[in-house]
């Protein structure tokens, strides 16, 4: 896995836990890290269980009946100190690192994708408008204004490695 990160005309999407051998390994390979709050990780879990997209298998957690009794049941079995931890990790080890974050890249996709290719060293300048559109809360989907920017992002990536 880490060979693959190190190859310069390879864009992959992983998630890694911030353990002290993969910061280590990670340190001086270029990369983003996106984070999210924890308190809106467990939300997402909420709505992932309320619209059957994600279920749980925890007991105490998929009994709860409310996005307040998540929360609170989240904490109570620290799943939100894991949550929080795992971005306090990121954030002070990450190394070569451009850390954003969920809301920058939802709240203005082209600004944050713009960054993204700077970190990069790639020009940003023919990237086209992105489109703002959310999941829904009943449980359909359309394309998100980030994930045009990720696949824009890869399209950019693989001209300038052809």
């Amino acid at each position: 896995m880490v060979e693959l990160l190190k190859q310069p005309d390879q864009i992959v999407k992983l998630h890694i836990a911030p353990t002290a051998n993969n910061l280590a390994l990670l340190r001086e390979v270029p990369k983003v890290v996106l984070l999210r709050p924890a308190e809106e990780i467990v939300a997402a879990y909420w709505r992932g269980q309320e619209t059957s997209t994600w279920t749980t298998t925890v007991g105490e957690i998929a009994r709860c009946k409310s996005p307040e009794q998540w929360q609170e049941e989240a904490a109570r079995l620290g799943l939100t100190g894991e949550l929080e931890a795992f971005n306090n990790d990121w954030r002070s080890g990450a190394g070569n690192a451009l850390v954003i974050t969920y809301a920058e890249l939802t709240g203005d996709p082209e600004q944050t994708i713009g960054k993204v290719l700077k970190h990069f060293g790639i020009a940003s300048d023919n990237i086209p408008s992105l489109g703002q559109v959310n999941y829904t809360r009943d449980g359909g989907s359309a394309t998100p204004g980030w994930k045009k920017a990720w696949f824009l992002l890869k399209r950019q990536w693989a001209r300038l490695a052809g």
